[in-house]
């Protein structure tokens, strides 16, 4: 194989941003989706506390 030719490398550069643009409307379709938590979730199990410890009273 002699290497790639003006017109398979220009394929290719447009086949590799449609696979890229395809993976990114893919990621922003499965981070858009909503996880139902069940009903009985305990108290707390989202705090604003971004992971730190609660301050001592």
């Amino acid at each position: 194989m002699r290497g790639f030719n003006r017109t398979r490398l220009g394929l290719l550069i447009v086949g590799l941003v449609v696979v890229i643009g395809l993976m990114e409307w893919a990621a922003v379709t499965i981070g858009s989706v909503e996880v139902p938590l069940p009903s009985n979730a305990p108290e707390g199990a989202v705090t604003d506390t971004n992971g730190a410890p609660a301050a001592a009273p």
